[in-house]
């Protein structure tokens, strides 16, 4: 989000030791004042030449406004910050190396390092803390400039970061002081927002630049973020899994973009091995995979998934595939295959390194466990310290119950193939014991995705390639138990779509044998000669393998032909149509007046009357007297039925009558009396 702002004030935070007059000051410092002052925004010195991502710095020239209160705080103090936010385009992923920043005054270098926390977005503030790394001070300079302890990666989306000086024998900050600017720049994104963790104000939370008092506009922290950008790997889905018989076993993945996807740096993987090491995670260290049954693969380079399929891998070969389910599966892990060397035309997956598929001496023959088990679905560029998840399922024979074999990246520091010797650290994911899995297919029987759109599952602050935490997923109720449908999607099925007239209204009814992410039916109607309109959208079932019916009525139509048809329409928006239905509304043969409904009513009813050709009619209303009380039509009216809503809400109660004269075109006439009754 951005916005423009005509005149700016500039800040970056440090510990902020002052008071505004609304607060109440629980220092023994001297008290406060604001005062304008000439102040440097040179640019600080920038390490290497990583590729600038985000760029804060003010262009223009600058008036300083600076606190002039000093303070420190005890050891182990909490901290007063304060954070800017910044933009990570979507569809790329950032890895952020190093920082520089300015607008800090420190002429004493009092700290030991600087620190800088990246925070998610929360609706335009910040919110839980992502990363935090060092970055070394210069003595005496006051612009934190450099390379963080531990590269930060981002992938789309807006964040918040905050910068702050550390002392390495109490951790709190110390002697540092805020300013901020007035500029002609404009301001990027949201205003800044600060936090008094340390109760210096009262123990603000994270609270805006207009809600502290000050008076708008104001720019953004000098700060600017360099590193490297790449295009950000994309979300794919575990759909379904067989487990037994094993000559069926298969794991399929769905791509649930617009655009199809390059799956040569993605992976497979059933390696978590309880009580020991041996995790997926570990392929950036050439490990795992191959022993206990348990298998780590890689998809054939140049691989692509088209937008919107479904593919399959056979974990026993495609022989045995073909035997089962009558298709070829798009790739295939066969033992026999790779220790004879003769390829069948079938793509293999790969081993990430000799030994993770079929074991050190190419005998061992993977598979997925019959109960309890975890399928990862992953993300590995070669290089990189961590991996990225992909999508994740966890299945047991006591579902929701976790087995012991899922997995828990939380504080995990590994050090990949990349040139620096430095590990990174995986964020939370959620507890082993939090985490709820999916039902057991049992024999015979596949696991099968019924919502696409993974339920609840946490979508940030995650080591997923989306920033997600894939094991969040509640997939006790987001996978359930059906026949197997390699690569054959759970379409919606319309099986029935039937019209029917009575008088002037036409009933739609249809059926669906089953569903898959279907979001409902756009109703749709055409007059003759006339353009296609919605007339009604009725909800859909989203995903479901059972039967389901609909109906809809379209109510007091006039005489003539009518069209109809459905939308469905999923929910990733794409949609399809029904074949048409017709219907002709008649006109009736004779003329007459209904009795109203209901009757005796309070205070409303319907009147309902037929006309055999186009006539100028006059409904009117009478009391026992003979009086006429109200005329409720008087005009032409075309012929077949037509419906009137009276409201007596302005009668006294009693007996009442209503009398239709209608006149036809072909000359015929028509007259009729009715007795209505208003009981209040």
């Amino acid at each position: 989000m951005r916005k423009t702002l005509y005149t700016n004030f500039f800040f970056l935070c440090m510990v902020v030791t002052f008071t505004f007059t609304t607060f109440a000051q629980n220092s023994s410092s001297p008290s406060n004042s604001l005062t304008a002052e000439s102040n440097s925004t040179s640019s600080p010195t920038i390490v290497d030449g990583g590729a600038l991502l985000w760029d804060n710095f003010l262009t223009q020239s600058t008036t300083g406004i600076v606190s002039d209160e000093w303070g420190s705080f005890p050891p182990g103090g909490n901290q007063t910050l304060c954070a800017d936010d910044f933009d990570v385009p979507f569809g790329e992923k950032w890895t952020i190396d190093q920082i520089a920043a300015t607008g800090f005054y420190n002429p004493a270098a009092e700290g030991d390092s600087w620190g800088v926390q990246f925070y998610a977005d929360a609706g335009g503030v910040p919110g839980a803390i992502l990363a935090t790394a060092t970055v070394a001070l210069t003595p005496g300079d006051p612009n934190p400039a450099g390379l963080l302890s531990t590269p930060i990666s981002l992938t789309g989306g807006t964040y918040w970061i905050s910068v702050y000086g550390i002392e390495d024998t109490s951790t709190s900050i110390n002697y540092f002081r805020w300013n901020w600017f007035t500029s002609e720049d404009p301001g990027i994104g949201f205003e800044p927002h600060l936090t008094d963790l340390a109760g210096w104000f009262g123990g603000l939370p994270w609270t805006s630049f207009t809600d502290l008092g000050l008076i708008p506009p104001y720019n953004n922290m000098m700060f600017q973020l360099y590193g490297t950008s790449a295009i950000a790997p994309s979300k794919l889905l575990l759909t379904e899994f067989v487990v037994t018989p094993t000559g069926g076993e298969f794991i399929e993945i769905f791509n649930p973009n617009a655009s199809p996807v390059d799956l040569t740096n993605y992976f497979l993987s059933d390696v978590a091995f309880p009580g020991g090491p041996e995790y997926y995670y570990n392929v950036v260290q050439g490990l795992y995979g191959g022993t206990f049954g348990d298998f780590n693969s890689k998809f054939p380079d140049g691989a692509t998934i088209g937008s919107g399929e479904h593919q399959t891998i056979a974990l026993n070969g495609d022989v045995d595939f073909f035997n089962t389910y009558g298709v070829n599966p798009n790739y295939e892990i066969d033992q026999a295959e790779f220790q004879s060397g003769t390829p069948d035309g079938i793509p293999d997956m790969m081993e990430t390194h000799p030994g993770s598929i079929y074991g050190p001496d190419s005998t061992h023959n993977p598979g997925l466990t019959n109960s309890d088990e975890m399928i990862m679905l992953y993300y590995w560029d070669g290089m990189s310290d961590l991996v990225g998840d992909v999508d994740y399922v966890l299945y047991n024979s006591a579902s929701p119950t976790p087995n012991d074999e899922a997995v828990d990246k939380t504080g995990v520091t590994i050090d990949g193939p990349d040139a620096d010797t430095t590990g990174s650290t995986y964020l939370d994911d959620t507890p082993m014991a939090n985490q709820l899995s999916a039902p057991s297919p049992g024999s015979g029987f596949s696991t099968q995705r019924m919502d696409y759109l993974e339920g609840a599952q946490v979508m940030s602050g995650g080591n997923g390639v989306t920033g997600s935490d894939e094991t969040s997923e509640d997939m006790n109720n987001t996978w359930i138990v059906d026949i197997p449908t390699p690569s054959a999607p759970i379409p919606v099925e319309l099986t029935s779509f039937t019209a029917s007239v009575t008088g002037n209204t036409v009933s739609l009814t249809w059926s669906t044998a089953s569903e898959l992410n279907n979001s409902g039916f756009d109703v749709l109607r055409q007059a003759r000669d006339e353009q296609w309109e919605k007339i009604a959208f009725i909800a859909g079932s989203g995903t479901t393998t059972e039967t389901r019916n609909y109906s809809f009525n379209d109510d007091e139509l006039a005489v003539g032909h009518y069209s109809y048809r459905l939308k469905q329409i999923d929910l990733d928006g794409t949609s399809d149509f029904s074949d048409i239905v017709e219907v002709e509304i008649l006109a009736p043969d004779v003329y007459s007046l209904d009795q109203n409904y209901p009757n005796p009513f309070n205070p409303s009813t319907k009147i309902k009357f037929n006309l055999a050709t186009d006539s100028k009619v006059r409904l009117t209303l009478f009391d026992v007297l003979g009086q006429e009380v109200v005329t409720l039509i008087n005009g032409k009216l075309s012929a077949g039925s037509h419906e009137l809503d009276f409201n007596a809400a302005n009668l006294n109660s009693g007996v009442y009558f209503y009398r239709i004269n209608a006149a036809g075109i072909d000359g015929t006439n028509f007259s009729s009396v009715k007795k209505m009754i208003l009981t209040k």
